[in-house]
């Protein structure tokens, strides 16, 4: 299972129907960092993406309690973000993941392809 972070639900169902059709991967994708935290304490979760700019929330710092959650067995985790790469906050989050996107950067679409990559 994918686990989608977004907080614009349009986008993390965009993402979750092409995971789903494309690839065949089921997905929860929620804009509420506890559900995000009680899924990966409760599901088997193959895969993270996080959304980094959560409206009052910070996937920076989801990201930072997946690590302390699962030092030695979090999954892969990708960030997406409209925060540009010179941004030092962009800088702290591509060090804890597994890649980064920027939204608008690449189509969505091309962004699942690439992510799912990161499965096989």
């Amino acid at each position: 299972m994918i686990l989608i972070l977004e907080d614009n639900v349009d986008l993390g169902y965009v993402m979750k129907n092409i995971f789903q059709t494309v690839f065949h991967e089921e997905c929860f994708v929620t804009a509420n960092i506890q559900d995000a935290i009680l899924c990966l304490c409760t599901e088997n979760i193959r895969l993270v993406m996080s959304d980094i700019d959560l409206g009052s929330f910070s996937g920076l710092d989801f990201i930072k309690k997946l690590k302390k959650l699962k030092p030695h067995s979090s999954p892969p985790v990708v960030a997406f973000t409209a925060i540009s790469t010179g941004n030092r906050q962009f800088e702290e989050v591509a060090a804890l993941c597994d890649a980064v996107y920027e939204k608008g950067s690449i189509s969505t679409i091309e962004m699942c392809r690439q992510i799912y990559a990161l499965l096989e």
